[in-house]
């Protein structure tokens, strides 16, 4: 059955990984891109590969193909792999994407200190008129800024933030 080949598939690559195998590169740049598998199959081989693929061509197509959440997944590896492909990747979600996968985009490009993720995050946060956007990520994108053009958008969100304080207290206070 399909289910016995995917849970035979996932446990090659967790013995792969397990005893540094590395014959199974080829076969994991094949499978990594496959929807067809649930997550933590994919999780494993993308282990497996982040731990013994010497390039990320592979990584990348996969990534191409990827078209659910787990695209997050290789995205973090990619980021983690210093990877120069994926700035353009990100950028284009930030184009023509879904609107939580842009918000989602924004955040990998304000940790690289890319001004373009700010840009948009920036607007999101003065159009919904409030700092409730949900971090998607379990950290706060924003504290990894260190780039100086980025205090002007900083400093737009502190004052719309400011703004909605001080309007909060003032229904307080009547």
């Amino acid at each position: 059955s399909n289910e016995e080949n995917e849970i035979a598939i996932q446990n090659y690559f967790a013995y792969g990984l397990e005893n540094k195998i590395k014959d199974f590169v080829y076969y994991g740049r094949e499978y990594l891109g496959n929807d067809a598998f649930d997550t933590s199959t994919r999780s494993t081989i993308l282990e497996y590969l982040n731990e013994f693929d010497k390039v990320d061509e592979g990584i990348e197509k996969a990534l191409l193909k990827t078209k659910d959440e787990f695209k997050w997944q290789i995205v973090d590896k990619l980021l983690s792999r210093k990877n120069e492909n994926l700035k353009k990747y990100l950028l284009d979600i930030i184009k023509d994407g879904k609107d939580d996968d842009k918000l989602m985009a924004s955040q990998y490009l304000i940790e690289m200190q890319e001004i373009e993720g700010l840009k948009y995050f920036t607007n999101k946060v003065i159009e919904d008129n409030e700092f409730k956007l949900r971090w998607f990520r379990d950290r706060n994108a924003l504290k990894a800024l260190i780039t100086k053009d980025a205090i002007p958008y900083l400093l737009e969100m502190l004052e719309l933030t400011y703004h909605n304080l001080s309007r909060w207290n003032m229904i307080g206070k009547s």
